[in-house]
């Protein structure tokens, strides 16, 4: 059954191109299937991460979502070295002792969930002010302060739909397979959002 998240880009995606911008969304879709395809984008990988090849319309709209926020300045990123790339799930031991050797002031912990409607695979925080990058059109390289906070970790394959919702409420912490980093998303504050309460309201 599909989740919430899947839903709401779905119906979303159906409003769009029924709109009357259909022709340019069809467009920016089709370009970004196209890049996705060849990996145009270096934080790909950490947006959304499936089992198999080949990307839907539904993901690119979700990354297109993200990839805005991004270049808007309302999202920020850092990347955290880990002690090697993760496992499955089943590897709960092994992906501890892995992210036990991430920098202070970082805590991770690997607490996977079962089932598709899993909220998240464990949690990702830090206990001091950090400085995160945006990477946004007009201030791309520019470091900002980020306080203490705690956010959901994903491991492995993720729906970009599920990211997507984690980024439009706080932010969310990927660790792809194949990844001996995790990217860190913060979304700022002041565009903090209940994307999950509007979800259901609909």
């Amino acid at each position: 059954m599909p989740t919430i998240h899947e839903q709401a880009v779905k119906r979303h995606l159906k409003e769009v191109l029924e709109g009357e911008d259909r022709a340019d969304w069809q467009s920016v879709l089709f370009e970004t299937l196209k890049k996705m395809g060849n990996n145009f984008w270096w934080y790909l990988d950490a947006v959304g991460q499936k089992h198999y090849n080949g990307y839907t319309l539904e993901d690119a709209y979700a990354f297109v979502q993200v990839h805005s926020d991004i270049s808007m300045g309302k999202v920020v990123i850092c990347r955290v070295r880990t002690g090697g790339v993760p496992g499955s799930d089943n590897s709960v031991r092994g992906n501890n002792e892995l992210l036990s050797s991430v920098p202070k002031p970082f805590e991770a912990s690997f607490e996977p969930q079962t089932g598709g409607g899993a909220d998240n695979d464990g949690w990702f925080t830090w206990n001091k002010p950090i400085k995160m990058q945006l990477h946004s059109m007009t201030d791309d390289g520019k470091m900002v302060y980020v306080k203490p906070w705690l956010l959901p970790l994903e491991v492995g394959t993720t729906a970009y739909s599920k990211t997507l919702l984690h980024i439009r409420t706080a932010g969310v912490a990927r660790w792809p397979y194949g990844d001996e980093w995790i990217t860190v998303f913060y979304r700022l504050p002041q565009f903090h959002v209940d994307m999950l309460q509007d979800w259901r309201e609909e």
